[in-house]
């Protein structure tokens, strides 16, 4: 499978994501390790809160507003 650009034809690049529930950090879980894909435990990188994975489907433009 391989990502594809998103055009100006009103395709939307969805990207699978986590959001901190306590300050609503997101991370893109294509860029997690094997160890939170395993365990399904993330640790935040900005406020270091650690707890189950919560997967949320954003648009690459929500997502980059977000960070």
């Amino acid at each position: 499978m391989t990502n594809q650009p998103a055009d100006d034809n009103n395709h939307k690049e969805w990207q699978s994501v986590h959001k901190c529930p306590k300050c609503g950090h997101v991370v893109n879980l294509d860029e997690t390790d094997l160890q939170v894909i395993s365990t399904g435990m993330i640790s935040c990188p900005t406020c270091g809160w650690f707890g189950p994975v919560r997967i949320k489907i954003m648009e690459q433009e929500q997502r980059n507003l977000a960070n």
